[in-house]
C-alpha cells in the first residue's frame, strides 16, 4: 500500500504564566494493542519508532499549535494508535506526558482515485451550496451550511453547521453530497471540530439509497449535550466527544460483504453492522448520498460544528505500485532509500521515462524544446542529472536518454 500523503496532527501549547518560555517536547506513537507493536508509523519524516523532538517559544498568554506530519509507511488497517505528546516543563531532561491523539490508519491507497475529497478552501466564505456538488437536503430551503474560517483544519476554510438559530424556515442546516458506487470497500474520512462551549447534537449522515426512496444506513451523532459520539441507535454507548481540537472521524464501508465500522479519533464505536440494512431496514448495497446535519432547533439541534478534510476513496481492490516487481511498494521503497527518487515525485527513478520532460507519456519534439527552455533559462527542470549543477552534462545526458528512448 502507499500512504504517501502525511496528515498534519497536532496539539496546543498554553502559556498561563507572566513570562516568555521555551518548552521542550517530544512526541512519539505508542501502540494500544500489544499485538500491533511493529513500529510503522512515521513522524516528520523520522523513521519509524523514532520520536520527533523539538523546543517552542511561547510567550505570556500566547496558544501555539504544536503540529507533527504522521505517515504509515505501509498498512495494518484499522489499528489503533496513540499519539504522545511528553514535555519537560522544568527543563531538566525529564518528560511527563502532555496529551495523546488516537491514530489509525485505513486500508486506503493515495494511488485509487478520489470519488470525492473537498476541503472548502476554494470557495467563498458563505454559503456552500452551488459549489462542488453540495446541496440542500431534497424538498428543503434556506438550510444550507457555510464556509468559514473560524476553524481550519489544513487551510483557511472549513464547513459549519448549525442547528439551533434555524433559517428563515426555522430548520436547521443540512447539506447533501450525492453519489451512485455499486460494489467494492469505500472509506470516508472526515475531520471534526467540536467547540468546547458546543451544545446540542449534530450529524453524520449516510443513505444507501436518496432522494427516493430514503434510505438511511448510517446517523453517527456528535452529541456535546452528553460528550458522546454514537450511533443513533446505540445510545447512550459510544465513545468519547472530543472538544476544542480536531478529531477525524473514518468510516469503512465494504459493500460486498455488507459490513459496516466506524472510527472516531483513533476508537471504534461501530461494528461490523449491515449497510443495507442499516439504520433503515430493507436498503440497497450502494452509496448515494452524504448528509452533515445539523439537527433542528426545537430538537437539540447543535449551536455549531465543523468539517474538513472530508474524502471518500476507495479502499479496495487497488494494487500497490511496484514498479520492479519485488514485492516491496515503491514508495517503501523510496522511504527507505532503496530506491533512488531524484525529483521527488513519489516514482523510482527506474520506473520513469527521464527524457519525457512534460511527463505526457511520449518522448517527441516536444520534450526536446520542454528542456531546451528550462537549459537556457536555467530552471530547476534543467538539472537533468541532479548534480544541483546546471551545465553541458545536464545537455548531453538528457540527449543521451533522448535518444535512448523508453
Amino acid at each position: 500500500m502507499r500512504f504517501g500523503f502525511p496528515e498534519p496532527f497536532g496539539f496546543q501549547i498554553t502559556n498561563t504564566g507572566s513570562v516568555s518560555g521555551t518548552l521542550s517536547y517530544r512526541m512519539s506513537v505508542r501502540s494500544t494493542n500489544p499485538a500491533s507493536s511493529l513500529p510503522i508509523v512515521s513522524l516528520n519524516g523520522l523513521p519509524p519508532g523514532q520520536p520527533a523532538l523539538g523546543a517552542i517559544l511561547v510567550d505570556p498568554g500566547q496558544t501555539r499549535d504544536l503540529l507533527v506530519d504522521v505517515r504509515y509507511v505501509f498498512s495494518q488497517p484499522f489499528v489503533p494508535r496513540e499519539l504522545v505528546l511528553e514535555v519537560d516543563p522544568e527543563g531538566d531532561g525529564t518528560y511527563v506526558q502532555g496529551g495523546t491523539i488516537g491514530l489509525i490508519s485505513s486500508a486506503v491507497d493515495p494511488l485509487c482515485p478520489d470519488e470525492f475529497v473537498d476541503n472548502f478552501d476554494a470557495y467563498p466564505q458563505g454559503p456552500v451550496c452551488g459549489q462542488g456538488g453540495w446541496e440542500e437536503w431534497i424538498g428543503s430551503t434556506d438550510v444550507c451550511a457555510t464556509v468559514t474560517s473560524e476553524q481550519a483544519f489544513d487551510g483557511p476554510n472549513s464547513l459549519k453547521i448549525v442547528g439551533t438559530p434555524g433559517g428563515s424556515t426555522g430548520l436547521g442546516d443540512d447539506v447533501v453530497q450525492r453519489f451512485d458506487l455499486v460494489g467494492g470497500r469505500w472509506v470516508l474520512r472526515a475531520q471534526t471540530y467540536v467547540p468546547t462551549d458546543a451544545q446540542g447534537r449534530g450529524w453524520v449522515v449516510m443513505l444507501n439509497s436518496y432522494p427516493s426512496p430514503l434510505n438511511w444506513s448510517l446517523d453517527i451523532l456528535l452529541d456535546a449535550d452528553n460528550g458522546l459520539v454514537h450511533d443513533l441507535f446505540d445510545a447512550p454507548s459510544g465513545v468519547a466527544l472530543v472538544r476544542g481540537r480536531w478529531a477525524p472521524l473514518l468510516v469503512d464501508i465494504n459493500i460486498d460483504n455488507d459490513l459496516v465500522n466506524a472510527f472516531y479519533d483513533g476508537q471504534q464505536f461501530i461494528f461490523n453492522k449491515s449497510w443495507a440494512d442499516g439504520d433503515s431496514g430493507g436498503g440497497q448495497p450502494r452509496i448515494q448520498a452524504l448528509d452533515l446535519y445539523a439537527g433542528e432547533p426545537t430538537d437539540r439541534g447543535t449551536t455549531g460544528m465543523f468539517f474538513d478534510a472530508i474524502s471518500l476513496r476507495l479502499a479496495s481492490p487497488c494494487p500497490p505500485a511496484d514498479c520492479n516487481a519485488n514485492g516491496l511498494p515503491d514508495d517503501l521503497e523510496i522511504f527507505e532509500g532503496l530506491a533512488p527518487d531524484a525529483d521527488g515525485n513519489g516514482v523510482p527513478d527506474e520506473c520513469e521515462c527521464l527524457a519525457d520532460i512534460n511527463d505526457d507519456g511520449v518522448i517527441n519534439s516536444q520534450d526536446f524544446f520542454a528542456f531546451l527552455t528550462a537549459f537556457f533559462t536555467n530552471a530547476p527542470a534543467a538539472d537533468f542529472n541532479h548534480d544541483t549543477i546546471i551545465n553541458s552534462q545536464d545537455f548531453f545526458d538528457f540527449l543521451n536518454a533522448f535518444f535512448a528512448g523508453c
